[in-house]
């Protein structure tokens, strides 16, 4: 699989068809995401991005193979998503705890099932809270909507 790059969101259009868009939605790029619109690859439906991602790296999907990959705000799904398209064989190995982690950080819900519950809960407040002190509280961005896809850059490297 091609090593990725991070780009900001802004960028796509210098690098159109050559970018995974995860947990976010661009006509010019690759989408794996769960947001509304967005178009899922076959099989590869689910509720969070990160399971999107992690389905499309088992079927081994060719759109896998683009060089960047970005998103337009950070939150734990994104972050895991992307770190999943860029670590592949560590993320599949993972797979169940990554998955719990998305669900806990993007709808607050918890799948006691999942024997890795409690470590994915421990991992995303550990998430959040180096968000908080390394760069703003979740969802704090100045001036939200519109500087997060700027502020939110720095995060991913």
């Amino acid at each position: 699989m091609t090593i990725k790059t991070f780009i900001p969101f802004y960028d796509i259009k210098n690098h159109p068809d050559e970018v995974l868009i995860i947990d976010a939605h661009h006509p010019l790029g690759f989408d794996l995401s769960h947001w509304r619109g967005a178009p899922v690859p076959e099989g590869c439906e689910a509720d969070t991005s990160t399971e999107i991602v992690l389905k499309a790296l088992e079927k081994g999907i060719p759109e896998l193979n683009k060089k960047y990959v970005t998103n337009n705000h950070y939150d734990i799904d994104g972050f895991l998503g992307i770190w999943a398209v860029c670590n592949p064989d560590l993320a599949i190995q993972n797979k169940k705890l990554l998955i719990e982690m998305a669900q806990i950080a993007d709808f607050r819900e918890v799948n006691y099932n999942n024997p890795q519950w409690k470590l994915a809960l421990k991992l995303v407040c550990l998430l959040n809270k180096l968000e908080a002190e390394k760069f703003y509280p979740p969802f704090g961005a100045p001036d939200i909507a519109e500087k997060e896809m700027e502020a939110c850059v720095p995060k991913y490297h």
